[in-house]
């Protein structure tokens, strides 16, 4: 019901936190993954439950990793993006027939920057600032401009060069620009696009903070 120190707390780098399970990356590049391991989530090959962290792999140049509800994602030093977890949705970015247990790379591309992983869709913005998702498009959280059922390949939003980051929610999404703009996009039923409305939105809209 406190904190409480996890492994050697002097070589942690970063950590994210998922819907039952944990992944961080350690100061030398190695990345960790602990708790519910259903569907491979952990990336630490079958289903068994790790109540303390475990190094996944032997890979030594992690450089980023986001932990979603039944899969995750990561990028590496050299650009290349790699998913595991759960197929369903087309979430990882990939043609799966089962789930991926073991981390494998998302296609051939080497210029990922950073990605985001939450319930069934995943984005990633690439070092040309260009802003890419994947996977249950429902509600237009994909922000390709339509309610697609499954999108099982990394395609990109819109033909902008100036994305930033992007933050997956579980049926929205939300970027933000070079210039410091903030966009929101998917399932707005309940505000939670910040456009002032109840609206589904199936392309990037950009947040306006009204003058108080």
């Amino acid at each position: 019901y406190t904190p409480a120190y996890v492994d050697d707390p002097m070589e942690w780098k970063s950590v994210r936190a998922g819907s039952e399970h944990s992944c961080g990356l350690k100061t030398e590049g190695t990345l960790w993954c602990w708790g519910n391991n259903g569907y491979g989530r952990s990336g630490l090959g079958g289903q068994i439950d790790f109540n303390t962290p475990h190094q996944v792999g032997d890979a030594q140049d992690w450089a980023e990793v986001s932990a979603g509800d039944h899969h995750s994602c990561g990028v590496r030093t050299d650009g290349t993006l790699w998913c595991w977890g759960e197929c369903a949705n087309g979430k990882l970015g990939m043609d799966c027939p089962d789930h991926v247990r073991i981390p494998e790379q998302v296609g051939d591309a080497q210029n990922w920057e950073s990605v985001s992983a939450v319930h069934d869709h995943t984005c990633g913005v690439r070092t040309d600032g260009t802003l890419w998702c994947w996977g249950r498009g429902d509600d237009g959280r994909l922000g390709l401009g339509e309610e697609t059922s499954n999108q099982d390949e990394p395609a990109q939003v819109g033909g902008d060069q100036d994305w930033q980051s992007v933050r997956v929610g579980r049926d929205h999404t939300c970027g933000m620009r070079t210039d410091r703009t903030l966009w929101c996009w998917g399932a707005g039923d309940r505000g939670q696009l910040g456009l002032g409305d109840e609206s589904d939105h199936s392309t990037p809209q950009q947040v306006e903070v009204p003058v108080q």
